[in-house]
């Protein structure tokens, strides 16, 4: 029996190598009959065998299967990136699915990475203005609006000396500018923007914390981001952006206005939420 299901495994193997090729070919020509009946005649000989076997064996078959076509999609994405390489496009402008940038993200290319472009210009009277036109005027709008790429300004020079400054001397001393933020946090909104990730509060009696979870994840991911007892039960989140809690002053007021609300697991986290996680745990 050993011996039959090796050749088995080894067949199946052989199966599986095909099957991915003809998947791959699939994905290029959806009408590729050929590829169709191919995959139609591995799959049948593989069911028609594996009941010979019991479930300890289909496992190792159906790891082989994963590892086989795993290697074949990584194949297949990494002659593409090749492809693009060699056309001196960066792979951060290679079009990928969700599962492709999953499956290259380990080779750690340095290309793939998002970039952003910082410029550091002088201090001024229109310091307001200036650094809104610097894109323009250091011609970088073209590359900042590429795939995965991004500029933004600031000036060194006072963001030293706003550094040293307490929060009421620093508002000022930004006003003077004509500014509202310093150059810190528009770097720092810029740079999550590019890497897809936003934040989400939680507050205590004792203090608030900033999370950080990527763009689109749902309550439950974003409750798991804080400890995965949460996330695994998960009943509710009542959730209320920070400018609406501010302007009502206290969750119960914000309550009786109707803009503290109950969220389920689907619901979609915004930046700036703030969140208190209902759990059963």
């Amino acid at each position: 029996m050993n011996e039959l299901l090796a050749q088995f495994i080894a067949e199946a193997r052989d199966l599986l190598q095909e099957a991915g090729e003809d998947l791959l070919a699939l994905e290029r020509t959806p009408d590729n009959e050929e590829a169709i009946n191919r995959l139609f005649r591995s799959v049948h000989t593989l069911k028609g065998s594996s009941g010979l076997f019991e479930v300890q064996p289909l496992t190792q078959i159906l790891h082989a299967a994963e590892d086989i076509f795993q290697a074949v999609r990584e194949h297949a994405l990494l002659l593409r990136s090749k492809e693009s390489l060699e056309k001196e496009l960066p792979l951060r402008e290679l079009e990928m699915t969700p599962e492709e940038k999953k499956l290259i993200k380990g080779f750690m290319f340095l290309s793939q990475k998002p970039v952003l472009y910082v410029v550091n210009i002088g201090e001024s009277t229109t310091l307001g203005d200036d650094l809104e036109a610097a894109g323009a005027r250091f011609k970088l709008d073209e590359v900042a609006h590429r795939p995965n790429a991004g500029a933004t300004a600031i000036c060194g020079k006072v963001e030293a000396e706003l550094a040293e400054m307490d929060e009421t001397e620093a508002a000022e001393f930004l006003g003077s500018y004509g500014l509202h933020e310093s150059g810190l946090v528009r770097l720092i909104r810029k740079s999550y923007e590019l890497l897809g990730l936003i934040s989400f509060f939680t507050a205590g009696e004792d203090e608030c914390r900033a999370w950080t979870v990527e763009r689109g994840s749902k309550a439950v991911e974003a409750a798991g981001a804080i400890h995965t007892d949460l996330s695994k039960h998960f009943i509710r989140a009542e959730t209320i952006h920070w400018d609406q809690l501010l302007e009502a002053g206290s969750e119960a007021e914000a309550r009786s206005r109707g803009t503290l609300r109950l969220e389920g697991k689907e619901y979609l986290v915004k930046d700036g939420d703030v969140m208190h996680i209902r759990h059963s745990g």
